[in-house]
């Protein structure tokens, strides 16, 4: 369930099937993250055509983008020993977001098991991913995801009387850093629009 400890979930549950049992035709997800809150949402009472989810992480974008069928190929994902072709699996993308942001920390003897372990048993370890992607499919399946700033998200929903609106924020400043970080390693244009858009701001 992600970040949320046992006494969040409680109080979401009798949240969300309240809500569901009170008419709320919407469930919306800024700052998506894991999906943890969508997950509640389906169990509690939202049909996945009720859900709609955003977030400017590129860890979630790319999960979200497997989850409702998105092609990855706007997201122009680029990583050091990976084709651009290889990229486009969500799976494998999610693998070498994992790969690289370990590779950034292996002269610690930790880490260098860890990455040993993902280059020997790579197709095991994408494999793994495309089961898990599944699961979350399967669940999730017909559910909205765009790579939308929460903010602008908040914007068009808040006035809607028939959505539930729940938002767990990152607690720092832009969340696709804290899940992408590979120092360079990896990198892809929403990163960098995103990037430029903080920047602004």
């Amino acid at each position: 369930m992600g970040c949320l400890g046992p006494s969040e979930q409680k109080f979401l549950v009798t949240l969300i099937e309240t809500a569901a049992k009170s008419g709320y035709t919407r469930f919306v997800e800024p700052c998506a993250g894991t999906f943890a809150m969508a997950n509640l949402a389906v169990q509690n009472g939202f049909k996945p055509e009720q859900i709609e989810t955003s977030d400017v992480n590129m860890m979630s974008t790319v999960l979200g983008y497997a989850i409702t069928g998105q092609s990855l190929e706007p997201l122009e994902i680029h990583a050091q020993g990976f084709s651009n072709e290889e990229l486009l699996d969500p799976a494998t993308a999610l693998y070498a977001q994992l790969y690289l942001r370990t590779s950034k920390n292996a002269g610690n003897d930790y880490f260098y098991q860890i990455l040993t372990d993902l280059r020997l048993r790579r197709e095991e370890h994408i494999e793994s991913i495309n089961r898990q992607i599944e699961v979350i499919r399967n669940l999730l399946g017909g559910m909205s995801y765009r790579p939308l700033d929460m903010w602008e998200h908040l914007k068009e929903v808040l006035d809607d009387p028939h959505a539930l609106v729940i938002a767990n924020p990152p607690t720092y400043f832009s969340g696709y850093e804290k899940f992408y970080d590979t120092q360079g390693k990896i990198q892809s244009w929403r990163c960098r629009e995103f990037q430029r858009w903080y920047t602004l701001r």
